[in-house]
């Protein structure tokens, strides 16, 4: 008993002295242990991947993905050891980890040795050994992951939640996706030009320093910004790579970034392995210990530490005995991969477009911290490539954010969903920014109550990128319920649409981008891309290709619709093939045009596009709103809106419509008759006018003509034939050919203007639906006999009708808005009735030389005329009364060479704001302005040489009580003192112009002209000096003054100097 007593104490005693022992000894290595452990693992990592980059690169292990914890493949511990010291060390390590803590039994501490000497010699491999070498360890790879996977976690435990948040928080935003670091002579022009194209045309800005460098710069810290900028580097390692310091310098950069887990890389080892460059003694080593390098010995050991660190990472050898297309194929896929690019985009879509995506990027201000929220509305009309630019930017730009979506085609979910498709659109948005599941089966209300918990829950991704592609109601963003307010800070939404200004935001946090059409070059170089099917079209460009890319004016649609019609046919057949696109646009690419842009107009909107379409497009907008406005209630809204639309753009006040648009409506008017035009409701060409007045008239249904040719030119053409266009609504036609006198027949004709309009009289059907009459140069003598109801009439305008003798009776027109009869040079009379028209503005008789006469009756109710145009009657004696034109403010009696008195109702006009009597030769009297005429602004008196006696009744112009606006006086009898005075007690008055001479010593009095801004003294060479103190309102017009040479300035005086004439 007491022996196995004590047996078993001893025993026991054991036990304890074993626990003892292992707590003091997991004390004592703990610090060891905790110090070590990232270096371990990060080591264990590297050559993890060195295993991979030796196995060929198969597949990538999950644990080497980017995850938000590690940025990039490697941790930022490597040591500066050797293979096989690495790999004691990990030995070394490995069995202190087992004795302190039993993580690990004895049978998996065997393996774990096994797996980790295999993984030693691995390292060791030289080039020529065969793939077999590589196989012998490929079973091992999976313990080694599992065991890399096994040390994340103690790994994280370090309080990584904060420092994340923090990086997140200060994304850096990158200038390029890949920076191309090579040695030129190796590879420039082979295999890094095949390179950088082929990232170039899949959407990923590269630099590489003979494309992006620019002239004028300092190379080298032009590189390393441009290094700095990019977001993944590839090192195109090759045999003469180490006899550049530029090159090295440039690798170390690119390996501190990514120590700093700022930026990816990814090596290729090009005529090289990845031994050659990492391991001592080899090839690169040789290099470093050369005489070139002798005298740098610190940079050649850091150019050391890096080449072994970068050869570790996980790479691509270029195999000369594989196809080059091929392992270039899987170099891009692996970079589109790990730039988390969602979108494939076609080559010929990156056409020009790099320029534009930067454009986007600055307008969405994602560097400043001082705009939390942006949106960015892309605008343009269809088929210009708005999606396009959507995709590509958030293919460049999401990386920057915590959580990402891009819902394309809002407006067809909206079509296909009806009342759903706001809760499918919400369903797609929490998939994608939180990448939740199953949310089929929840109701509407439940997923907008997820949507808005998810977006204001502080422990989810706060900073968003949200697109919405192709939105064309603001009901479409508004009913998603995404407020502003709930985005984390630096949030941006981006939405495509065909409508300026969609969401009708009113905040500075709103920016309209309008994407621009191609450039000539761009446009050529897609036409050219997408009819030859080749991503390197030939060079020689035919005289055809440049006026296919007119026709198309730059359209990407239009482009690629008519490269591919013109692909499978000869170059010499493509003339042809345009004349009959011209004629016949290809069906199924105006039919999806008509869905997007015409079908979804309201009625006066149909309208007005078509008409602008065949007929207003390039015409000044204040013009095709007149005409259009005789039609319907307010043109200019709808203009607007069509504007707002993207179907027309208005420059230099003119409205512009891109010819693919112009094509769509002129197919839309032929639709099921291309080649009958007597059915269409519009007329545009003078040949289809041709046809219809050759065919049987009774069955046709135009509506209107407009032709901008002079049809005279077609001597052919039976114009008599529109008698009988019963239907006809609008006319504008240029033609002066002969022909007997007409009875028109229209029925609703509302607008006719026929420049060169041939018969003497004209004879409506029915007069009574017209509202604008234009009979411009024409040979008509008489409009209508007796009195002619025509209500809606507004505008008649027979300017250089110089047949016309008389005007007929204006009472069943009283709705007349402007009449203009300037250059009639026969009309003798205008009918008293013409007085009887309240809504007359405008009346213009200039250069009726004939005219002696104007009687506006004894019942004058012109209230609302405004302005009288009576300059160049040469006949005229007296003016009219002009007593009932209550608003008058423009009169021009110039060049009345015969008027010898101005009735004294001109004096009553306080709404008069100019009046003109130039060249009036023999009027003696002066107007008797002295009723208070207080709003006069202009008076020309120039060339009235017969007028005396002004200064006898210059009381009659008392400041006081008239004239007291006055800002312009031209006069040629007034003396120069005398003007003066005049001038001075002018309050208003600011140009005088005197143009007589003797102005030599006026100015040596002192008047107060203190309004006086512009004083012409062109002609008054005897001027010497005058003070400024009393014209120190000249100072205003310092420099009108100083167009004139002699005028100079000394002190506080203006004088001529020596220069004058």
């Amino acid at each position: 008993m007491s022996s196995k007593y004590s047996g078993d104490k001893a025993s026991d005693v054991d036990s304890w002295l074993w626990l003892v022992g292992g707590l003091i000894a997991g004390m004592i290595l703990s610090p060891l242990i905790s110090s070590w452990l990232p270096t371990w693992k990060s080591s264990l990592k590297s050559m993890f991947e060195t295993l991979l980059c030796q196995l060929g690169h198969r597949e990538r292990p999950s644990s080497m993905v980017n995850d938000s914890a590690s940025a990039h493949f490697l941790d930022s511990n490597i040591s500066p050891l050797s293979d096989d010291e690495d790999s004691s060390s990990y030995q070394s390590l490995d069995s202190n980890i087992r004795e302190g803590f039993g993580l690990i039994g004895d049978e998996d501490s065997s393996s774990y040795h096994s797996a980790d000497s295999n993984m030693s010699q691995v390292s060791a491999l030289s080039d020529d050994e065969d793939s077999s070498s590589y196989h012998s360890v490929d079973s091992n790879i999976s313990e080694v992951s599992s065991l890399c996977e096994e040390d994340i976690a103690p790994v994280q435990f370090q309080d990584s939640n904060n420092s994340e948040e923090c990086v997140d928080s200060h994304k850096q935003v990158y200038r390029y996706d890949v920076f191309l670091s090579f040695r030129g002579p190796d590879v420039r022009n082979n295999f890094v030009d095949h390179l950088f194209e082929r990232l170039t045309k899949k959407g990923i800005f590269t630099f590489k320093d003979n494309v992006r460098l620019k002239r004028g710069k300092r190379v080298k810290p032009e590189l390393m910004d441009a290094i700095r900028d990019s977001r993944l580097a590839i090192v195109v390692f090759s045999s003469t790579y180490p006899t550049s310091t530029w090159c090295l310098d440039e690798m170390s950069a690119i390996a501190d970034l990514h120590r700093q887990e700022k930026q990816i890389v990814v090596p290729v080892f090009y005529g090289i392995t990845s031994s050659d460059v990492g391991r001592e003694g080899g090839p690169y080593d040789v290099h470093f210990n050369s005489e070139q390098y002798s005298k740098i010995p610190n940079r050649v050991d850091r150019w050391k530490f890096d080449a072994k660190y970068l050869a570790k990472a996980y790479g691509f050898p270029i195999n000369p005995e594989r196809p080059e297309t091929k392992q270039l194929e899987e170099i891009i896929a692996f970079v589109t991969k790990e730039l988390n690019h969602k979108f494939t985009i076609d080559i010929s879509d990156l056409i020009g477009i790099q320029p534009r995506v930067a454009d986007l990027e600055r307008r969405l201000k994602l560097t400043s911290e001082d705009v939390p929220f942006q949106i960015l509305e892309i605008v343009g009309m269809s088929g210009i490539g708005k999606t396009v630019l959507a995709k590509i930017l958030f293919d460049r730009i999401s990386y920057q954010f915590d959580a990402c979506c891009f819902i394309q085609d809002v407006n067809h979910i909206h079509k296909m969903h009806g009342r759903g498709a706001t809760t499918k659109i919400q369903k797609q948005i929490i998939h994608q920014l939180f990448q939740e599941e199953d949310l089929q089966f929840l109701s509407s209300p439940e997923i907008v109550k997820m949507l808005q918990n998810r977006l204001c829950n502080p422990n989810l991704p706060k900073k968003a990128l949200i697109v919405l592609d192709d939105v064309d109601d603001p009901n479409q963003w508004h009913k998603l319920g995404i407020l502003p307010n709930f985005l984390g800070a630096g949030s941006r939404v981006v939405i495509t649409t065909r409508f300026e200004h969609i969401l009708n935001v009113n905040t500075t946090a709103y920016e309209i981008y309008e994407a621009p059409l191609l450039n000539d070059d761009d446009a050529l170089k897609l036409f050219l891309t997408k009819v030859s099917k080749s991503e390197d079209p030939s060079t020689t460009v035919s005289g055809v290709s440049h006026k296919i890319i007119e026709y198309a004016q730059r359209l990407p649609s239009a482009i690629e619709k008519l490269a591919s019609s013109f692909h499978p046919i000869g170059e010499e057949l493509w003339e042809r093939e345009l004349v009959k696109w011209r004629k016949y646009p290809n069906e199924r690419f105006m039919k999806s045009l008509q869905e997007t842009s015409y079908d979804e107009l309201n009625r006066d909107e149909k309208v007005i596009f078509l008409d602008i379409a065949c007929f207003f497009g390039g015409k000044r907008k204040k013009y095709v709103e007149h005409i259009l406005g005789t039609k319907m209630s307010d043109p200019y809204l709808a203009i607007q809106e069509i504007r707002r639309k993207s179907l027309i753009t208005i420059r230099n006040h003119e409205i512009h419509m891109h010819q693919m648009l112009r094509e769509l409506g002129k197919n839309i008017v032929r639709d099921k008759y291309p080649e009958e035009p007597k059915y269409w409701s519009r007329l545009w060409d003078v040949e289809d006018l041709q046809k219809v007045l050759m065919s049987d008239m009774e069955a046709n249904k135009v509506q209107t003509i407009v032709l901008d040719d002079d049809v005279s030119k077609h001597e052919d053409m039976k114009i008599e034939g529109l008698s009988n266009m019963r239907d006809l609504r609008l006319l504008i036609l240029h033609h002066k050919s002969s022909s007997e006198n007409l009875t028109f027949r229209f029925n609703e004709l509302y607008y006719l203007l026929w420049q060169g309009y041939s018969s003497t009289s004209l004879s409506l059907s029915i007069w009574y639906n017209l509202v604008e009459l234009n009979l411009i140069n024409s040979r008509i003598q008489q409009l209508w006999e007796g009195s002619q109801a025509i209500p809606n009439l507004k505008k008649v305008d027979l300017s250089n009708s110089k047949n016309l003798k008389e005007m007929p009776s204006f009472e069943g027109c009283r709705g007349l808005v402007r009449l203009d009869l300037s250059g009639c040079t026969n009309l003798t009379k205008v009918h008293e009735s013409i007085g009887l028209l309240k809504e007359l503005d405008c009346l213009s008789l200039q250069d009726c030389t004939n005219l002696a006469l104007l009687d506006f009756g004894t019942n004058c109710q012109l209230r609302s005329l405004r302005t009288l145009l009576l300059s160049g009657c040469t006949k005229l004696e007296h003016t009219p009364d002009l007593t009932g034109l209550s608003n008058l403010r423009y009169l021009d009696l110039g060049r009345c060479t015969n008027l010898s008195t101005v009735h004294k109702s001109i004096g009553e006009h306080t709404t008069l704001k100019y009046l003109s009597l130039r060249g009036c030769k023999n009027l003696v009297h002066p107007p008797d302005l002295v009723n208070g005429n207080s709003s006069l602004l202009i008076l020309d008196l120039s060339g009235c040489m017969r007028i005396t006696n002004l200064l006898c009744r210059r009381q009659k112009f008392a400041p006081s009580s008239c004239l007291e606006s006055l800002i312009f006086l031209s006069s040629d009898f007034l003396e120069p003192t005398r003007t003066l005075d005049f001038v001075a007690k002018m309050r208003c008055l600011e140009r005088p112009n005197p143009k007589k001479q003797g102005f030599s010593s006026v100015f040596d009095r002192d008047w107060l002209c203190s309004k006086l801004t512009y004083l012409n003294l062109a002609y008054c060479h005897e001027l010497r000096r005058f003070p400024e103190l009393s014209f120190h309102g000249l100072h205003e017009m310092k420099g009108t003054l100083e167009r004139y040479p002699q005028l100079s300035i000394i002190g506080q005086d203006y004088i001529f100097s020596a220069s004058t004439v």
